[in-house]
């Protein structure tokens, strides 16, 4: 397998050029975003790997799981078309985002689990888009996991439809689209995208889940009170 970071050359130095110094501080530590290397794939795979075996959300079981990585894994060996963007932390890889090279779509955005909630995947958000946006996209997609969709919805996607991968064993696992404009949005585009976002949330979060309840218990009060 061979990364294609560019379709040019000159394109690759710029990108290097670009994202070999980009450094975001965080809490407690500093994580390095750079281009991704062929000899990191499968240290790669298996920190994806890690990332969807281990994830507890319910939105999947356990052989759902085991699916999508296999599935993940085998996209990740055979794909020509994607720039891979990698965090590091101390010279050790923490996580990794991809842009396909041939349309404005996140691939792939994995954070190892022993360095979840420390903000590398918003860090790693972040690069991918300024990526898309200095190859002059207007927008950037994303198929998301059921899982993933309300951090996506934070930082402004937009649901378009649902959708599902086609695993080798022919089995699909549902997922959604989402989009986001990385123009400025109209007002009502930017509202529109926040009642989805508050949407999921309510949908895929127990503190959610819980709020929902106390709105519909407060609402047949008042209705039968």
């Amino acid at each position: 397998m061979l990364f294609i970071f560019a379709l040019l050359t000159t394109t690759d130095a710029l990108l290097r050029g670009i994202l070999a110094e980009t450094v975001f501080s965080l809490v407690h530590m500093s994580v390095t975003v750079r281009l991704g290397r062929h000899e990191e794939l499968e240290t790669l795979i298996e920190l994806q790997s890690a990332a969807i075996l281990q994830s507890r959300n319910p939105a999947y079981d356990a052989k759902q799981r085991q699916l999508v990585a296999q599935h993940q894994a085998a996209v990740r060996r055979s794909s020509l078309d994607e720039i891979i963007l990698v965090a590091e932390h101390n010279g050790q890889l923490v996580g990794f985002s991809s842009l396909l090279n041939h349309r404005p779509r996140i691939a792939a955005l994995y954070v190892h689990p022993q360095w979840w909630h420390q903000k590398i995947g918003s860090t790693l958000l972040k690069a991918v888009e300024d990526l898309a946006r200095r190859r002059h996209c207007k927008q950037v997609d994303v198929i998301s996991s059921l899982a993933a969709a309300t951090f996506y919805q934070q930082w402004g996607y937009c649901k378009l439809r649902n959708q599902s991968i086609s695993t080798r064993s022919r089995q699909r696992i549902p997922c959604e689209l989402l989009r986001k404009n990385l123009i400025p949005m109209t007002r009502l585009a930017t509202m529109q995208c926040r009642a989805g976002a508050i949407a999921a949330w309510l949908r895929f979060t127990t503190a959610g889940t819980i709020v929902a309840w106390i709105i519909l218990m407060a609402f047949l009060i008042l209705l039968l009170g």
